[in-house]
């Protein structure tokens, strides 16, 4: 069985993204290159039938775009929106049904002098496993 996560990184890995294949979930590992993507569930709301549990999934994922400046943080989130947004078809061994884009953020974290990109995405699938 391969979990969401999984399809989902490979998916946003291989998009072609000026992050590459960084992507990492939950926080940025000690002295990774930037630009780099983290990644997080947010929520998961189950949903249910009159028959019991439903295989549909709804979940709702934050990805924080990172970069040394605010230009290139602010444009890897837009090459992401622009190449997941509406997005239909598979991911890894799910059928994606769709990606929604629903909310930006501008950050900045004095600490370090780096700058990120909060989106949020609601990715509508079916969990085969339910």
């Amino acid at each position: 069985m391969t979990l969401f996560v999984e399809n989902l990184f490979t998916f946003m890995s291989t998009l072609g993204t000026s992050a590459g294949a960084r992507f990492y979930p939950n926080s940025l590992p000690q002295g990774v290159t930037y630009p780099a993507v983290k990644y997080f569930e947010v929520s998961n709301p189950q949903s249910y039938t009159h028959s019991g549990r439903s295989a549909f999934q709804e979940p709702r994922w934050q990805l924080d775009c990172w970069a040394d400046t605010y230009l290139a943080a602010r444009s890897l989130a837009n090459d992401l929106k622009i190449k997941v947004a509406g997005y239909v078809g598979k991911m890894g061994t799910q059928d994606v049904q769709p990606i929604f884009y629903e909310n930006l953020r501008d950050n900045f974290d004095p600490e370090t002098g780096k700058h990120w990109v909060t989106m949020d995405l609601v990715i509508q699938h079916i969990d085969k496993e339910a």
